[in-house]
């Protein structure tokens, strides 16, 4: 077997990706030729009569628009019928599946929600930076923090007023948006994205495969990877929704106990992965830093918050980490 390895490089010069010339195709369908004999006294005649009755049949199927066939079923993981929007958050192609169960989100997860829907909102990046010019005259001491946290009641004010004066520029979608969404939110165990399905943690763990983890792009195209704990849908009024993802960090690192394979470990923030990484003095030494900073602004802002909280939108699907426990 050491000696096969020295051929194989000479093996893909001359003969292309090996999948181009492997023989399971070919193992494949003489399974499917085997499942046409029926009677093993004439297995050839069998292999025969099912092959003509299949072509036949795939024949006629071309002709039938009315009736599900191979040719005209829909993809396994299809998301639907698209819908046309105006707002970019209002668009996100994204099919629920599984149970549907409503439930009560706290008051700051779903201001958080609310306020991330709103920042990653192209369409009302003038409002967003009105906002800002105005925190900035009146001299806040922290004026991200406000923004933040008063942005969204400081939108619907604003969209209402000009409502109220027939402005040309409010739709019923900016209404909607600007009216923060239902308290009762849905909840889904899967859904289907971009052709793509993603399920939660808690329905993977009784699965062998796996499919619950999601990444999100940095600002600076670094990549933070998440696992999937929730997939809810924010309803607004005219029958607008938006569905975002629940998810908690998790971080690779080098298992000790292997050379190459990662292990993944789950954090509530990078506060806590930097104390636990203890080989490295630059890394104790940074951990301390930021413990200590986490320390002081968590008597004035409450937790330190996960970095998965990014801008960017990889999909249209939004992405928002699980709140410390």
């Amino acid at each position: 077997m050491i000696h096969l390895v020295l051929h194989l490089p000479e093996e893909a010069i001359l003969g292309g990706p090996v999948y181009m010339r492997w023989m399971y195709p070919f193992e494949r369908y003489l399974k499917r030729l085997k499942d046409y004999v029926k009677n093993a006294a004439k297995p050839e005649g069998s292999i025969s009569e099912g092959y003509v009755v299949d072509e036949a049949l795939t024949f006629c199927s071309r002709y039938f628009d009315d009736i599900e066939t191979r040719f005209n079923r829909p993809d396994r993981n299809d998301d639907g019928i698209h819908r046309t929007r105006r707002l970019f958050v209002f668009e996100s192609q994204c099919k629920p599946m599984g149970k549907q169960s409503q439930v009560y989100v706290e008051k700051n997860i779903r201001d958080r929600a609310e306020f991330y829907i709103l920042n990653n909102s192209p369409e009302i990046e003038t409002y967003l930076n009105q906002h800002k010019q105005e925190l900035q005259l009146r001299a806040c001491l922290n004026p991200n923090e406000a923004h933040r946290n008063d942005f969204a009641d400081w939108f619907f004010e604003k969209i209402y007023a000009m409502n109220r004066v027939h402005a040309p520029e409010v739709t019923h979608e900016l209404l909607s948006l600007a009216s923060k969404s239902n308290i009762v939110v849905s909840s889904y165990p899967a859904c289907i994205v971009n052709g793509v399905r993603f399920v939660t943690h808690a329905r993977d763990v009784r699965l062998k495969t796996q499919n619950s983890g999601v990444s999100v792009p940095g600002t600076e195209n670094e990549i933070f990877y998440g696992q999937l704990q929730e997939i809810l849908e924010f309803s607004y009024l005219n029958d607008f929704s938006v569905v975002l993802f629940k998810s908690q960090q998790v971080f690779y690192v080098e298992d000790p106990s292997r050379d190459v394979i990662p292990i993944v470990q789950t954090f509530t923030t990078v506060s806590q992965y930097l104390n636990e990484t203890e080989d490295d003095e630059t890394v104790e030494e940074s951990a301390d830093e930021e413990t200590d900073e986490g320390n002081d602004k968590s008597s004035e802002t409450g937790p330190t918050e996960s970095p998965l909280i990014k801008p960017v939108l990889p999909h249209s699907l939004s992405l928002f980490p699980a709140q410390p426990k």
